[in-house]
């Protein structure tokens, strides 16, 4: 392949990239953990207080505030819909396949460094998904931990030790003030691993590491200082540890961890999808030779290798949890391409193979909206254009019969699938989820109100968090929340209202409106004026909207 051919390819692999990844995200609702970082995000902006995150105006304990800065930076500028809320995930995303490519292109070829960056973006995990519900933290945090985990990288290769653990240190606390507790995990075991494994143990015990401590310990002591003169800080940090010992073995029963141990791969794989087919080369002992001769591929395993045990043989291992290593897991998988060689048999058939996925695709995305119900004119003409356009590329790359060239083809029939994704399916999800009616069932209960502020009541619920290790509890505690409900209500509440939802344990007074479990209501003597009723798909209960009458 030329360059002339491959930046041509790039500039076009860019715009479908940008268009798909910042043109698309106002269409869903806010999904899953999006609606509780958004939410705080607005109670930080109306409240002024950033520092302790609230919601319903009450503390929350569960994570630490660094990311719903970001969101409520991103709403400020753009208002409080799901394309602020989602902005910062999707620069995240974007940043760290950038940081991927100018990090690649000093140990690999600069065409391996473009493709590395483009598949950690279209990784069927992150296209389809993450790249739709980036006001979750996760995408943000793995961007962190690897700007974090590549200064060890970086440093010790020119051996500026000071580099190393103060600018390490640095973004583990930016990394612990967004996501808490696994960020120490990260640190420790990278710097003991790769230290270790490059020969300069000694370091661990130096006056540049105390310096990097040093550092850490004011940024997160200081934070963690301020939150003691204003909230009970051993609540936040029983809830903080309780929060990654469910991540990790600490809490797991050894039924979890051998199933966890068993499935686990196998999610990686299929999560990284199509390119952890790339992993068939690992039969080859050159390819197991390059990657373990070459600086970048063996920290990236040396990082895998320290790290990965924890979740591996976790108790509560979501894919999200996982973001942090498909950097380096794509690092592994795609450099090796510079090893292949079609003039093996196998490599040959695996190379067929590849391809034969590629045609494949136009298949699928002519007969899926036929299947969701959901075709129609317009719908149909988008498919077949897609689907043709994939064919031809298809048809393009096997005339050329380079891996670079598979490659390509790859990456363009995945962003020519996200666009049909993102023009014929986005657009009709809302109606297919039947948990994704919040946007206009809020905007409903908010005319019932009468013009009347909207309180959420009932009973409290309560979490136990508690500081353990291997089965020995050293502080416990009880942390009360108000009655646990989506996040979706209190989230399009604030988005269309501009007021917070706040929180009472009894509906008592007669100039508000209280929304209730169906099920609580006969706990409350009080005469109540029914307004609104919907059901809530999250715990299959139905809520109540009333007014309190005499």
């Amino acid at each position: 392949m030329t360059a002339k051919l491959e930046t041509r390819f790039l500039i076009v692999s860019l715009v479908l990239v940008a268009i798909n990844l910042l043109g698309f995200n106002h269409l869903l609702e806010l999904m899953a953990e999006e609606p509780r970082r958004s939410i705080i995000a607005i109670e930080m902006l109306k409240s002024g207080d950033f520092a302790i995150p609230h919601i319903y105006g009450e503390i929350y304990y569960n994570k630490p505030p660094l990311y719903n800065w970001l969101i409520a930076g991103s709403m400020a500028l753009f208002g409080t819909g799901e394309w602020a809320a989602r902005l910062p995930g999707i620069l995240s995303l974007m940043a760290t396949g950038g940081l991927l490519f100018f990090l690649c292109k000093q140990y690999f070829k600069k065409s391996t460094a473009i493709l590395v960056a483009l598949a950690y973006i279209t990784s069927i995990e992150l296209l389809f998904y993450g790249s739709t519900n980036t006001a979750e933290i996760d995408i943000f945090y793995g961007l962190i931990t690897a700007v974090q985990v590549l200064a060890i990288f970086k440093f010790r290769q020119s051996e500026e030790y000071i580099k190393l653990f103060l600018w390490s240190y640095f973004f583990a606390a930016i990394g612990v003030m967004t996501k808490g507790i696994p960020t120490v995990a990260f640190q420790g075991l990278t710097l003991f691993g790769y230290l270790i494994a490059t020969k300069r143990f000694k370091q661990l015990f130096s006056l540049s590491h105390l310096l990097g401590i040093g550092l850490f310990t004011i940024i997160v002591g200081g934070y963690l200082y301020y939150f003691s003169l204003h909230e009970d800080l051993l609540k936040f940090l029983s809830q903080q540890f309780q929060e990654a010992s469910q991540r990790s073995a600490n809490e797991a029963k050894d039924v979890n961890i051998l199933t966890n141990m068993a499935i686990f791969i196998a999610m990686l794989l299929q999560k990284l999808l199509p390119w952890s087919l790339l992993a068939f080369f690992f039969i080859f002992k050159s390819v197991r030779g390059f990657v373990v001769q070459n600086k970048l591929l063996h920290f990236s395993l040396v990082f895998l290798a320290s790290n990965i045990l924890i979740y591996w043989t976790g108790a509560d291992v979501r894919t999200r949890y996982l973001y942090p290593f498909f950097p380096f897991l794509i690092i592994v998988l795609i450099s090796i391409i510079e090893q292949i060689s079609l003039n093996e048999k196998s490599t040959n058939r695996f190379y067929w193979f590849f391809n034969s996925l590629v045609f494949v695709l136009p298949i699928g995305i002519i007969v899926l909206p036929y299947i969701l119900g959901i075709s129609n004119t317009m719908n149909l003409l988008l498919s077949i254009a897609c689907g043709v356009s994939i064919a031809i590329i298809a048809y393009l790359n096997i005339k050329q019969r380079e891996i670079n060239s598979a490659m390509w083809s790859m990456v363009f029939a995945l962003l020519i699938v996200r666009t049909f994704f993102s023009t014929v399916i986005m657009p009709e999800l809302n109606g297919l989820n039947d948990r994704a009616h919040y946007r206009n069932t809020i905007a409903t209960m908010i005319e019932k109100s009468e013009g009347k502020p909207v309180v959420l009541t009932g009973p409290a619920t309560y979490t136990y968090p508690k500081i353990s290790l291997l089965g020995n509890v050293y502080y416990s505690d009880t942390i009360s929340y108000p009655s646990e409900v989506t996040f979706k209500v209190p989230y399009y509440y604030a988005h269309y209202t501009g007021e917070i939802m706040q929180y009472q344990t009894t509906p008592k007074s007669k100039e508000l409106n209280y929304l209730m479990y169906e099920s609580y209501l006969d706990r409350y003597p009080q005469k109540k004026r029914e307004l609104f009723t919907f059901y809530n798909q999250y715990n299959k209960k139905t809520l109540v909207l009333f007014a309190v009458d005499d």
